[in-house]
């Protein structure tokens, strides 16, 4: 474990490491995410990781951009985080147990400029996008709010908490849909070793929280040293 940790190339994108490793050494059947009676494979990963990388570049997330996500643990956090990682992106995972005036520091703080959010955590969220608006339309640099489903099948329909009106306001898309509507295959941006690939916000007990930014050779190290 210690000789594969140290032999990391420069050139290297994790998420690739995670998913597409695991096709290239023939598990592309094995079970990859486990989500209630669901069984995601590694090659159904691999599909939806590559789909939300796409969309996400469609929707003018660039390299080192960030990406807020406010997810609970599911299929569409999974592609939502490594989707931005192997576009180059950097997402941000928040709790989802936070107040709104925490979500606004966050989005602020790290200039997001695309937030990925569950249907029923959206009206949670909703206050610090009103203040970030100042009622003028817009949220400063955040330009994209994807309001996600579970991610569990081509066509789902993303109820807004706010009504159908909602749905048509500048500025929101359905994540689920915009991922159905991407292709299956993406090229893993050329990150290097040592570039960021997600933050995490502390706990902010000594003041206001800070960002953690990780690399992505430190999820080879966690994985080998210490999940392994």
């Amino acid at each position: 474990m210690v000789g594969r940790a140290a032999s990391i190339p420069e050139q290297f994108n994790i998420a690739q490491y995670f998913v597409e490793r695991s096709l290239d050494e023939g598990r592309g059947d094995v079970v990859a995410v486990f989500y209630r009676e669901h069984r995601l494979t590694y090659r159904r990963t691999w599909e939806l990781v590559n789909r939300a990388a796409n969309a996400l570049e469609r929707g003018g997330v660039q390299r080192l951009d960030r990406v807020l996500l406010l997810l609970h643990d599911s299929p569409a956090f999974a592609a939502a985080f490594l989707g931005a990682i192997k576009l180059g992106a950097v997402p941000v995972p928040a709790s989802t147990l936070l107040l709104p005036e925490d979500y606004e520091f966050m989005l602020r703080d790290s200039g997001a400029r695309s937030l990925v959010v569950e249907r029923g955590l959206l009206q949670k969220v909703g206050p610090a996008l009103a203040k970030l608006s100042g009622g003028q339309g817009r949220w400063g640099d955040l330009e994209t709010v994807y309001v996600a489903g579970q991610l569990l099948g081509s066509g789902t329909t993303v109820e807004y908490p706010g009504g159908s009106e909602q749905r048509n306001e500048p500025g929101y898309k359905s994540f689920d849909e915009e991922v159905d509507l991407s292709p299956p295959e993406a090229a893993a941006a050329p990150t290097h070793r040592d570039d960021p690939a997600f933050w995490l916000y502390t706990s902010g007990s000594t003041g206001r929280p800070k960002a953690a930014i990780h690399r992505h050779r430190d999820m080879v190290y966690c994985l080998e040293h210490y999940a392994g």
